[in-house]
């Protein structure tokens, strides 16, 4: 229609069109007759990819399971409000890739990715879940088909400043996942254990070592139906223990999952063989005791009210009373061969000491093994690791005295 300027498009003409995602150019032009009538060109252009559910903004973590159910990495991906996503896929051998596009209108996406050592697509359904909240689903194909691809998951982080926290998860813990086997020496003996906070927020953050004696962090937001996705990767990389944990309140735990904990080959080092191996999590909000309950309020302190016993490796079955003194210490009886001593952090639930040998030749230096561990408030346990200098990783653990 004419705009009584000599023709033409009218002024307020928009143009409204559903686009791929891509790179495109516009060019607006005036006809012959633009330059008699004396006015410029304007134009406003908005890109806007998909009307999005604005609920299903936000970011979505969980864990990629291999066709075997195994878990083999982490995927983290983040849909922004004007439909742009962007993704990083993290690899329990130690590879890292990132990946970005934009949400189709059907709510998919797809994305080129060399996953696992192969060049695959990665592709993904945003959709709404009866419990309100969004989920993003997909999986892993490689683009030559061997039957082989991953699946994932992911749920949506939900707490912030808008949603805290629900003031019975928030706090510390403190956690155990011990290694199932101690009678093989090519292999470690200690529990993995660390200290946890959540803070209202829903953040989780978690410090600790792994069974063979490496140190581990790990931080996760608390996403829907209360789960936390479970990755680390201590010693370099050698290591990965991932797995999905769930906080719920029971009778021996807080939060619990299966851990499956490898290690890679590797020379010159403790364990030096690839293994494999699943764990069993177990974790309890800690509450911290006063001076008179050290180390528990149901861990009676009392002359040899437990044992301490060094497992696998070269520690032997080594096993002798302990005491724990009101002050937090823990304390044997000194003896011509062998003192243990350590103490107790009753802000965090964890202790740390040294377990000394006097050798037969008293030339020589004694040997110093340093003891490593943690409370599990729910189930009275305590328990983590003895590791000498040159000898790799024990066990090392403090059982309550049955009730007779």
């Amino acid at each position: 229609a004419g705009d009584g300027l000599g023709g033409g498009v009218a002024a307020d003409f928009m143009i409204s069109k559903d686009l791929a995602a891509g790179t495109y150019f516009v060019s607006v032009a005036g006809d012959e007759n633009t330059s008699d009538v004396g006015y410029n060109l304007e134009s406003e252009f908005e890109v806007k990819i998909i009307d999005l559910d604005p609920e299903s903004a936000g970011s979505y973590y969980g864990l990629v399971r291999a066709q075997g159910r195994a878990f083999v990495g982490h995927l983290e991906v983040t849909v922004a409000a004007d439909g742009y996503y962007t993704g990083l896929l993290k690899g329990s051998s130690g590879f890292q890739r990132s990946f970005k596009g934009a949400v189709q209108p059907d709510y998919s996406a797809s994305n080129p990715i060399n996953a696992f050592g192969k060049s695959s697509t990665l592709s993904f359904q945003l959709e709404k879940a009866t419990s309100g909240y969004y989920r993003l689903a997909g999986n892993i194909q490689p683009l030559v088909d061997n039957g082989k691809y991953q699946n994932f998951e992911l749920f949506k982080a939900v707490y912030g400043n808008a949603k805290r926290v629900p003031g019975k998860l928030r706090g510390r813990y403190t956690m155990l996942a011990p290694f199932p086997t101690t009678s093989d020496s090519d292999l470690p003996a200690g529990d993995s254990f660390a200290s946890a906070t959540m803070s209202a927020l829903g953040s989780f953050n978690l410090v600790g070592y792994s069974s063979s004696g490496s140190k581990l962090s790990y931080s996760s937001p608390l996403l829907e139906t209360n789960k936390v996705p479970f990755f680390t990767r201590p010693d370099g990389l050698r290591e990965a223990l991932l797995g999905d944990v769930r906080f719920r309140n029971k009778e021996t735990s807080d939060f619990s999952g299966r851990i499956r904990y490898t290690r890679k080959p590797t020379n010159g080092t403790y364990y030096d063989k690839r293994f494999a191996k699943m764990l069993i999590m177990e974790g309890s909000k800690y509450l911290m005791p006063s001076t008179d309950e050290l180390p528990l309020s149901n861990f009676v302190v009392k002359d040899n009210n437990a044992n301490s016993a060094f497992v696998g490796g070269s520690f032997g079955g080594v096993y002798y009373p302990i005491t724990w003194t009101p002050d937090g210490l823990i304390k044997t009886t000194r003896t011509p061969t062998y003192r243990a001593s350590a103490r107790f952090n009753n802000v965090n639930g964890r202790f740390n000491g040294n377990y000394f040998v006097s050798q037969s030749n008293p030339d020589l230096a004694e040997i110093r093994t340093y003891l490593r561990g943690v409370v599990l408030q729910k189930k009275s346990v305590i328990s983590g690791q003895a590791e000498t200098v040159d000898n790799g990783v024990g066990r090392f653990s403090i059982v309550p005295v049955p009730a007779e």
